[in-house]
């Protein structure tokens, strides 16, 4: 499921499943291939079932894909790290 901005991100329903297909920047992300299911949402993050929250980036470091969505985090910074959900239908 692409989702398009930051503001479609921001409208997941709770209960949505995402999940961290590719990680750059970062090894060993616990997170990698793990499929959560969205518990809480609030104005800044959403928290997954088992306790571990994504939040929001800005604009600026969002990007769409085909199936999902890319935050980039640090984008203006040596350390770039890029994390690529995808939105299970």
């Amino acid at each position: 499921m692409r989702i398009k901005n930051l503001a479609e991100l921001k409208k997941l329903e709770i209960g949505k499943e995402i999940k961290l297909v590719e990680v750059e920047g970062m090894e060993n992300h616990k997170a990698l291939n793990q499929i959560r299911k969205i518990e809480v949402k609030q104005t800044n993050s959403i928290k997954f079932e088992g306790g571990s929250w994504l939040y929001f980036p800005k604009a600026f470091e969002f990007e769409s894909w085909e199936n999902g969505f890319i935050i980039w985090s640090s984008k203006n910074t040596p350390y770039e790290i890029k994390l690529k959900y995808e939105v299970l239908d």
